[in-house]
């Protein structure tokens, strides 16, 4: 996965998802113009993690400091590879207005111990926060839960190695407003062929 060239509104916030695969695994390092970035950069404003063999730069309340090229470096033993993208920060759009689904999450009936994979595509304007939900409870990324959402605005659930049945909810925020959009995934026996 690479990041992606992003346009931010001045005050917003930024966060680009980056994974290099190999064995051994690469170890990724952030640049802008050619200088490592480091957690803490930008008087506070840079974090930097790793979680479950992704690394996640953010950038907080972006000014006019935030523009420019930016590269990801996974490296290893075995060599190097990079991915370069560009950040754009100005005004923003003049028109603001709250998410909207444009792709509908649709009911699934799953078989037990499956995995599941939930894809929604969101419009938007300015950035847009995605938060999801199971039965009412916050999901939070994990080794067997992964959550994406790219600039384009797809936004997407995968579960695996769990039971994935239960009320699922996706919520989207932003200056505009909110909007939400809910789907079932019931559980349904495993058809055994005799």
């Amino acid at each position: 996965m690479s990041p992606r060239d992003r346009r931010a509104e001045y005050g917003t916030a930024i966060q680009f998802a980056c994974r290099a695969i190999g064995n051994p695994e690469p170890e990724v390092t952030w640049y802008k113009e050619g200088k490592e970035l480091r957690r803490g950069d930008g008087g506070g404003r840079v974090d930097i993690r790793t979680d479950s063999g992704f690394s996640y730069l953010s950038v907080d309340h972006v000014t006019e400091d935030d523009i420019g090229q930016y590269e990801a470096i996974g490296q290893s033993d075995l060599g190097q590879i990079s991915s370069r993208f560009i950040v754009v920060v100005d005004e923003g759009p003049e028109e603001h207005f709250a998410p909207q689904f444009i792709s509908p999450l649709k009911n699934q009936e799953l078989p037990p111990n499956r995995n599941l994979l939930l894809h929604t595509k969101i419009s938007a304007s300015p950035y847009v926060a995605i938060n999801w939900y199971r039965d009412g409870c916050k999901i939070r990324a994990s080794s067997n839960v992964h959550k994406y959402f790219d600039a384009e605005g797809n936004a997407t659930l995968a579960l695996v190695n769990q039971d994935c049945t239960g009320s699922y909810t996706c919520v989207a925020t932003n200056e505009g407003g909110e909007n939400t959009i809910a789907v079932s995934v019931d559980p349904v026996e495993e058809q055994t062929h005799t």
